[in-house]
């Protein structure tokens, strides 16, 4: 009989019995890669995804550059998580790992306590190229979609907001566990009364904003914006020679 074998057999079972119970086990992080953290439990190997760490350890990372999560990941090596084994195939001598065991519970619990209308004082604690993170209370956040943060257009939220910053948002979705805020709802909307104030014919002037591939954004007023489509030019150079970005017309 081979006592090494028996021993992992043994590993075997109690992961599969960790498993049924979501029990949490303290493990060392033993090094990290572009997808997780490497770990060791009981001489088995395991892997911890990045996908499976908590809200306070997710590497938060611009454009999700792959070299930069690494960086983030490595700061982690040596440093003991509260985990739970979610996948354990002896066959193959794979055991997968979560931190958001008791997590997911606590924050479903959390998330229950709010609905939709409900407005919020919140901090910012992150800002990234597709929205603003608001943290609502310890251990739960919030995302500020960029087409959520303001009537007018955003390009690029993390020249508006910095960690820290306070906002009132409004709760306009709560789904899977996650909560969607709004910080433009809280505000009238600029085109329920733009049918009325704007005809077919009329002369306005209007502030050049971006180009895109169907003509220029040109905004009216705060919020209300309209495009002037390329087919009044004759080529995309000539339209870009007629209407300079920032300038009014």
């Amino acid at each position: 009989m081979s006592l090494q074998e028996a021993k992992q057999a043994l590993v075997w079972a109690e992961a599969e019995k960790a498993i049924k119970d979501k029990r949490q086990i303290d493990i060392l992080v033993k090094d990290a890669n572009k997808g997780g953290l490497m770990i060791e439990w009981q001489g088995i190997e395991g892997f911890l995804p990045a996908s499976q760490l908590s809200a306070e350890h997710y590497p938060r990372v611009e454009d999700g550059n792959k070299d930069e999560i690494l960086k983030e990941l490595k700061k982690m090596v040596g440093t003991t998580l509260a985990l739970t084994i979610i996948g354990a195939n002896p066959k193959e001598g794979k055991m997968i790992f979560s931190e958001k065991g008791s997590e997911k519970e606590e924050k479903e619990h959390m998330v229950s306590k709010y609905g939709i209308g409900d407005e919020l004082d919140c901090t910012v604690t992150g800002a990234t190229d597709f929205g603003v993170f608001l943290k609502i209370e310890e251990g739960l956040e919030g995302l500020v979609h960029i087409s959520e943060i303001d009537w007018s257009l955003v390009e690029d939220p993390r020249k508006l907001f910095k960690v820290g910053d306070t906002a009132r948002a409004k709760v306009i979705e709560v789904k899977e566990g996650k909560i969607s805020l709004s910080l433009k709802r809280l505000k009238p909307n600029p085109w329920d009364g733009a049918k009325e104030k704007y005809k077919a014919s009329d002369t306005v002037s209007g502030v050049v904003l971006k180009y895109n591939k169907h003509g220029a954004l040109v905004a009216i007023e705060h919020g209300v914006a309209g495009l002037v489509h390329i087919s009044e030019f004759e080529s995309p150079e000539k339209l870009r020679e007629a209407l300079e970005l920032g300038k009014t017309y």
